[in-house]
């Protein structure tokens, strides 16, 4: 008495491997980018899809230079869909703190107790996506030389 289920199933199970052999693999994108030489360093553009608030996926894309000694000389936000208000604030503010850090350590001299970290209490998620980018910035570099 199953039969109709039975064959319910195998068309479902088939429609699946159809639609999974059918299926464009996407190439996995660049995370980070050299750019060009400037004056004051190498220009990067680090892009990534991060956790925000609701743990939704959203772009994040920022043009970071670097100068010789691996110091962080400036930045500018491309595409910022990551969090609006007061969340994109404290994202900037965290970003501005790290002009002049090494890259590859940039929160030294940002405290132990994790408050500078967050700017204040709710912006986890934005700070952990600008050390996501600035930690691929830093593999991506560290690859480089």
């Amino acid at each position: 008495g199953a039969t109709n289920s039975t064959n319910a199933i195998l068309d479902l199970l088939n429609e699946l491997a159809t639609f999974v052999e059918k299926e464009v693999i996407e190439e996995p994108k660049e995370v980070v980018k050299f750019i060009e030489e400037t004056t004051e360093g190498r220009k990067y553009l680090v892009s990534k899809e991060l956790v925000n608030v609701g743990a939704n996926l959203a772009l994040l894309e920022v043009e970071f230079v670097v100068a010789a000694d691996n110091t962080l000389v400036s930045y500018e936000f491309i595409t910022y869909d990551h969090t609006g208000g007061n969340y994109k604030d404290i994202t900037t503010a965290f970003l501005d703190s790290m002009i002049g850090a090494d890259i590859f350590n940039p929160t030294a001299g940002l405290g132990q107790d994790g408050d500078l970290y967050d700017g204040q209490a709710g912006a986890t998620n934005s700070t952990n996506a600008i050390l996501d980018l600035l930690n691929e910035l830093a593999t991506f570099i560290e690859e480089e030389n």
